[in-house]
């Protein structure tokens, strides 16, 4: 089936970039569907500010601007830092970069028109944006367009792009056929999308609604498939494996029960006779007790 094809399967990946995949545990055209964006990263490019339209106040936001200058600079104590500086109309900011951070600057260059989210505060001559993500603006994108984009776990040598790209590939493939893991009724009395929708709005969603609900889908299926290997676990043991069946309540266990020093409670009572009957049979007993029980 096409979800066990390799990703060198799919337009663009030479045995190069499938390396890099690897090094992300990407193989399969499947697992490259499976591996969802940054749950906190997805770029909103209906929001997209100018350097100029940033606000001071630290609060994180995104903007876009062309590479100035990059220079490395050092502190009072002598630790090295980046700061990469982007001008849009005659307004600046500076990016800084600290520790291993400092090492994916050396991919920009003056002239470079970058994407950034970061948090944006009041500095000295530009406003000051730490804490930043960036990527290489795609010359056949537009910055202005509207719509959500995912930002994915990169390695090597791949670029946002590159993994975007081949992902769209990969849902036209599922687009055609992709079985449904949830059984229909569940999704509709859950009201749940099917598979293919969520698996297209957890990539690339409509909208921040669509994918709040791609979300929802993945949580539930997760939990509903580790109940159902829960439950048929249970049902295999009861099957293969022979547990010791005991005899009715003798004089020892009245022994012991009128010898607390308490009475039991209707509730413990209930909890007893139930352990009881599970004790005379010979399958395998799964109680759980909860509560002063």
């Amino acid at each position: 089936m096409w979800w066990r094809e390799p990703v060198t399967s799919l337009k663009g990946i030479g045995i190069k970039k499938a390396l890099e995949f690897q090094k992300l545990n990407i193989e399969t055209v499947g697992d490259l569907l499976n591996r969802f964006p940054r749950m906190d990263s997805y770029l909103d490019y209906s929001k997209v500010k100018r350097i100029g339209e940033l606000t001071t106040d630290n609060e994180k936001q995104l903007f876009t601007g062309e590479v100035f200058r990059v220079s490395d600079k050092y502190s009072g104590r002598g630790k090295r830092y980046t700061v990469i500086t982007v001008q849009d109309d005659g307004s600046y900011a500076d990016i800084f970069l600290f520790a291993a951070q400092r090492y994916q600057a050396r991919k920009y260059k003056s002239g470079m028109r970058l994407i950034v989210i970061g948090k944006v505060r009041r500095g000295t001559t530009a406003k000051f944006v730490s804490e930043a993500f960036i990527q290489i603006a795609d010359r056949n994108e537009s910055i202005n367009a509207l719509g959500i984009l995912p930002v994915y776990s990169l390695t090597g040598s791949l670029t946002q792009v590159a993994v975007r790209t081949a992902v769209k590939q990969a849902l036209a493939k599922a687009e055609q056929y992709l079985p449904e893991t949830l059984p229909a009724s569940i999704i509709t009395e859950r009201q749940l999308p099917d598979r293919y929708t969520a698996l297209k709005n957890i990539h690339f969603p409509g909208s921040f609604a669509k994918l709040a609900e791609a979300k929802k889908r993945f949580i539930f299926e997760e939990l509903f498939l580790l109940q159902c290997g829960l439950l048929y676990y249970r049902d295999r043991i009861k099957e293969v494996r022979q547990g010791i069946k005991h005899g009715v309540d003798g004089k020892l266990v009245t022994a012991v029960k009128n010898s607390l020093p308490f009475e039991l409670t209707e509730a413990q009572q209930k909890a007893w006779q139930e352990i009881s009957l599970d004790m005379q049979d010979n399958k395998p007993m799964h109680r759980l007790l909860q509560g002063d029980v």
